[in-house]
């Protein structure tokens, strides 16, 4: 099997599991194809990206003094416009920007990723952390 063809494959076998479609249950991966290897090795990375995720969440809310929250990022941004350094405002405002979003999106990431441990777990795929 191809590359593209492998990752299509992990991809939508992983949607699968994810969306807890019907259909997921009927698939059957041979124990030795690339798709169960990949998705052995996405499985036993999800409690590590939880535990990532979970960790991350209370230091993009923190207050200014907290290094990495979006209030800290803004605080330095504050003072890169006052001191006149314009281009590493321009940059610190890239970056809060995507901090920002992103501490949008991690509260959906974190429900996904625990509910692909669940699925993982049922398929006896990865550890069981």
């Amino acid at each position: 099997m191809g590359t593209i063809a492998a990752l299509s494959a992990a991809g939508l076998a992983a949607g699968l599991a994810l969306t807890g479609a019907p259909a997921a249950s009927a698939v059957t991966i041979p124990d030795d194809s690339v798709l169960y290897q990949r998705l052995e090795r996405f499985c036993t990375r999800v409690p590590d990206l939880i535990e990532r995720g979970e960790r991350l969440q209370p230091r993009l809310a923190g207050d200014a003094e907290t290094p990495g929250s979006l209030k800290h990022l803004q605080a330095r941004i504050d003072r890169a416009e006052q001191d006149g350094r314009d281009w590493a405002a321009k940059r610190l405002e890239l970056r809060l920007e995507r901090r920002t979003v992103l501490s949008q999106k991690l509260p959906a990431r974190l429900d996904a990723l625990r509910k692909a441990k669940t699925e993982c777990a049922e398929a006896g795929l990865g550890g069981t952390r």
